[in-house]
């Protein structure tokens, strides 16, 4: 008896570590954790269209509706690479699929977008930076925001 209470103690106290170390569910995230990241820096158009050049691979999106999950798939394999010549490249695993043009715009003194010409969805909202980190935010549109990284 001694030996069959002690295996379902050691069943539980293992059943209970794997719960432990759950994976944390992703739709839990929020665009506030970039907006007080992002406000740490003094931005003005100049440093917003600097920090912007390079390549930058899409994460997720998420929708801006309370209980949306976090999307990691659609975007799967896009990059957009913004140039100093004000154009830009949208690739999908490597391979041009769009072009075109972008210049970033003054929303209010802490708020800016950029405009492209033609228009591209996944870059429409307020930008946030954190770090190696961009969000366009466009929940207050309720289309909801793109998040991307930097690539090295």
């Amino acid at each position: 008896m001694k030996i069959i209470n002690q295996s379902i103690g050691l069943i539980l106290t293992i059943s209970l570590l794997f719960l432990g170390c759950k994976k944390k569910d992703d739709s839990s995230f929020s665009q506030y954790n970039y907006w007080s990241c992002h406000q740490k820096v003094s931005w003005d158009s100049l440093k917003i269209k600097e920090t912007l050049l390079g390549e930058w691979l899409w994460e997720f999106s998420i929708c801006a509706w309370p209980g949306c999950k976090i999307d990691k798939e659609t975007n799967k394999g896009i990059s957009v690479i913004f140039k100093t010549n004000n154009s830009l490249e949208v690739k999908e695993n490597g391979r041009i699929i769009r072009t075109s043009q972008w210049k970033v715009v003054k929303q209010t003194d802490q708020e800016y977008y950029i405009d492209t010409e033609p228009f591209e969805s996944m870059l429409y909202g307020g930008i946030l930076f954190c770090v190696k980190k961009l969000a366009f935010n466009a929940s207050g549109t309720d289309i909801g925001c793109e998040y991307f990284k930097k690539m090295e």
